[in-house]
């Protein structure tokens, strides 16, 4: 409200409140999420995203079926993403010349999954978009908009970044006597504890350019 006051009293500014202003209502949407449907399928995008096999994946597996039971999930697509996806979408109006602001305001933080669909879009298009940032906490069920798939990779790319991740940081990531040796170059199984992380940091960089598929989450 202070802004529009100020901006009322400006002289520079006020002749712009002379034309006549609208509020279109942003049409809801939703996606259908498929979910993996047994252990071996969820130990595969386990597998793929970390690019080996480990002794703990079979746990976590059976963790996220319980977790996720039903094959199909109705998700919604967050406010900003929805808007973003319909401002940037051509309606055959005079609209369609006038580039839109890219800040989107925002009653609070974006979610993740909304942080990290925002930039992987800034990264596919020519226009670019922010918000005020993240708060850094994961909701379920969350829906991607409809998108080519560049952008579905580039998404599938950054989740799988963030579990690789948060799977160093819970120590989950680590040498395992029965662990399947990976089939990469870069890997020494006599290398020290500072090799071995710096090996982790490009694998993580190679599933992040390759857009390693996380389907849960992204599709």
């Amino acid at each position: 409200m202070q802004t529009l006051v100020g901006f009322a009293n400006s002289p520079r500014l006020r002749p712009a409140l002379q034309f006549s202003m609208s509020i279109l209502k942003v049409p809801k949407q939703t996606r259908a999420v498929r979910l993996p449907q047994s252990l071996d399928q969820w130990g595969t995008i386990l597998q793929n995203v970390t690019q080996r096999s480990y002794s703990w994946q079979p746990d976590v597996s059976k963790e996220l079926l319980d977790a996720f039971p039903g094959s199909q999930r109705i998700c919604p697509v967050h406010c900003e993403c929805s808007l973003i996806q319909h401002i940037s979408t051509p309606d055959g109006s005079s609209w369609d010349n006038v580039p839109p602001f890219n800040y989107i305001g925002v009653s609070k933080l974006s979610c993740s999954a909304c942080h990290l669909w925002i930039k992987s879009y800034n990264e596919q298009e020519e226009r670019r978009f922010y918000t005020k940032g993240s708060h850094g906490k994961w909701c379920w069920p969350w829906g991607m908009p409809e998108g080519g798939k560049p952008l579905s990779e580039c998404m599938s790319g950054k989740v799988s970044s963030e579990y690789y991740s948060y799977l160093l940081e819970s120590g989950l990531m680590r040498l395992d006597d029965d662990s399947t040796p990976p089939h990469t170059p870069e890997w020494d199984e006599d290398s020290d504890e500072e090799e071995v992380r710096d090996m982790i940091r490009k694998v993580r960089s190679r599933v992040s350019m390759s857009g390693g598929r996380v389907a849960a989450f992204s599709h």
